[in-house]
C-alpha cells in the first residue's frame, strides 16, 4: 500500500519510505472481553477521564459488586494467547526493516498481561501467560535481526469455522502463505556486563555478542525434532542457554490465576551434543548462546 500511494502520488525515490507504526496491538477475545460491556476501549475512557472525579463514589459501592463489574472488563489469557503474543513478536522481528513502533494495548489491567488484585493493592501483580514471551524477547531479542530459513510441517486443516467480523471465513489465508506449524526469528546482538567473558570476543562496546532463536511450536500435540544449521554447522560443543514458556503437557487452555500459575518461564541448559533439538508442544523456546 505504501508503495502503491508513493507510485500514484509520484513520490521521488529520494525521499525515504515511511515506516509502519503499528499501534494497539494485542490478541483480545471479545467473548471474554466483551466491548458492549466496558472493556478495552469503553473502559480505558471510562478510567482515564472520570476515574479521579468519581473514585469516591465507586469505593462508596458494596465490594463484591465493584469487583464482579471489573471481572467482565478483563481478560483472563491462555497459553495459546502466549503462543498467539510469540508469533505477533516474530513477525516484527522479521519484518524490523519495515517497522518503525510497534504499540501493544494496553501495558496493565484490561486486556493486558499484567493485573493488579482487584482487592488487595499490596498484593504482587499477577503476570499472566502473555507476559512471559513479551519478557523474553524485550530482555534478549536485541540488537541486529538475522536471516532465517524454515523447514517445517503446515497445518493442513480447514479454516472455515474461524469467522471474521463481517462473517466471511478465513480460508484465504492459506492460499496466500505457507501455514507452519514452527513459528521463527533470531537476533544477534550484546550480552550484558556480567556476561561477558575475557575469551570471548567483544563488540564496541567491551560486552560479549550472544545469538537468539526464538522458535514457537504452535502444534498442541505434537513436539518437533529440529536439526539447526548455525553458518552450516550445528550447536555441537556449545553451550546453549534455554528459556522455554510452556511445555511440560501444558494444553492451549493453561491459565495463570491469583491461586495457581502453572505458565512461567523454565530455565536450563543443552550442550547441543544430540545434533537436533526437540521444541515441545504448545510452547515458545529460546536458544541464546555465545558467537
Amino acid at each position: 500500500m505504501i508503495d502503491v500511494a508513493r507510485i500514484e502520488n509520484k513520490v521521488p525515490p529520494s525521499i525515504p519510505k515511511p515506516l509502519i507504526c503499528f499501534d494497539e496491538w494485542n490478541v483480545w477475545d471479545a467473548g471474554r472481553a466483551k466491548g458492549e460491556e466496558g472493556a478495552e476501549e469503553k473502559y480505558v475512557v471510562f478510567v482515564s477521564i472520570l476515574s479521579c472525579i468519581l473514585l469516591n463514589f465507586l469505593l462508596s459501592f458494596p465490594h463484591t459488586q465493584t469487583q464482579n463489574n471489573v471481572n467482565k472488563l478483563i481478560s483472563r489469557y491462555t497459553l495459546s494467547d502466549a503462543l498467539a503474543v510469540s508469533t505477533y513478536l516474530q513477525i516484527f522481528i522479521r519484518q524490523s526493516m519495515h517497522l518503525g513502533m510497534c504499540n501493544i494495548a494496553q501495558s496493565i489491567n484490561v486486556i493486558s498481561p499484567l493485573l493488579t488484585h482487584p482487592s488487595d493493592p499490596s498484593t504482587p501483580l499477577l503476570k499472566q501467560t502473555t507476559y512471559y514471551p513479551l519478557y523474553l524477547f524485550s530482555r534478549f531479542m536485541r540488537g541486529k535481526t538475522l536471516a532465517v530459513h524454515l523447514r517445517a510441517p503446515e497445518y493442513q486443516g480447514s479454516m472455515t469455522e474461524a469467522k471474521a467480523p463481517d462473517g466471511l471465513s478465513y480460508d484465504w489465508v492459506k492460499g496466500r502463505m505457507g501455514m507452519p506449524w514452527l513459528g521463527i526469528c533470531a537476533v544477534v546482538g550484546q550480552g550484558s556486563e556480567e556476561e561477558a567473558e575475557p575469551e570471548l570476543e567483544l563488540g564496541k562496546d567491551g560486552k560479549g555478542k550472544y545469538a537468539c532463536l526464538a522458535v514457537t511450536n504452535l502444534h498442541e500435540t505434537r513436539d518437533f525434532a529440529v536439526e539447526l544449521d548455525v553458518g552450516g554447522e550445528g550447536l555441537k560443543g556449545k553451550q546453549v542457554k534455554v528459556y522455554r514458556v510452556g511445555g511440560d503437557g501444558l494444553g492451549y487452555q493453561a491459565t495463570n490465576t491469583w491461586e495457581k500459575r502453572p505458565v512461567g518461564i523454565k530455565e536450563s541448559v543443552w550442550e547441543g551434543q544430540e545434533g537436533e533439538f526437540v521444541f515441545p508442544r504448545a510452547s515458545l523456546t529460546l536458544l541464546r548462546w555465545r558467537v
